[in-house]
Parts: structure tokens; sequence; C-alpha cells
């Protein structure tokens, strides 16, 4: 009599994902890529192309808002219009805080995050350039 119950479980291989072969087959083991960070990259790359597209495709608003913008500036400096925003109510209105000084400036942040995540940056200029040229 024979047992119907028994399970047999084949020898234990071990499988290996499409992200690994994806690096063995271009030679990249020896760098040290996550899956999530490939995902990050691409993120960029896709941001970067839409951002491309549509700067390209909208130029024309974007040059008119510009301009508007510029036209304020002047008139704001030969004294034909003033602009006065009150910080305070518009914090108060929105429940902020006031923030603390920042130590480092706003380029020294920008530059710092650009050196350490330096495949994103290329990733996102790439995209970039390849949106303006498609559109």
């Amino acid at each position: 009599m024979t047992d119907t119950n028994a399970v047999t479980t084949p020898a234990s291989t071990e499988t290996v994902g499409w992200f690994e072969k994806f690096k063995t087959t271009l030679g990249l083991d020896k760098i040290q890529i996550t899956r999530n960070t490939l995902i990050d990259i691409a993120l960029y790359f896709g941001l970067g192309f839409i951002v491309g597209f549509l700067l390209k495709r909208l130029s024309n608003y974007l040059l008119a808002i510009v301009f508007a913008f510029v036209v304020i500036l002047v008139l704001r400096q030969f004294g034909f219009l003033s602009l006065t925003l009150n910080l305070e109510k518009i914090r108060e209105l929105l429940g902020m805080q006031p923030a603390a000084v920042p130590i480092a400036s706003l380029f020294d942040v920008m530059w710092t995050w650009t050196k350490e995540h330096i495949a994103y940056v290329i990733s996102f200029v790439i995209g970039f350039l390849i949106g303006l040229k498609l559109s």
C-alpha cells in the first residue's frame, strides 16, 4: 500500500531573480546597487523626461509667466507697485511655527545632496535632455 499523503521535495536549488541575472549579464556584480536604487534611478529618469517634455511643450506659457514676473519687479522697482506680505499672518493662518535659521545656505544643502546622489542627478539630466529632444 502506498502513502498518498507523502510529499516529495525536490533538491533545493537557489533561485536567482531577474535583477541578479541582469547584473550578472552586464557584469555589474562588483557595483553595490540594489533593486530599490535601480527603481529610484528609473523614477528620476522618468521625472526628468516629463519635466523636459513639458518644458519644451509649455515654453510659451512659461515665457509669458517669466515676462509678467519681470514686469511686476520693474514696476515695483520704479515705485508704481507695492507688494507687502504679512508672513506672521500667513504662518498664523496655516498654524506654522517660525522656522529656525538654517546654518548652511540653500545652495550648500543642494550641492551636498547632489554630490551624495550623483546617480539620481545624472539619470534626471539624461531624462530631461531626452524629453527636450523628443518633444
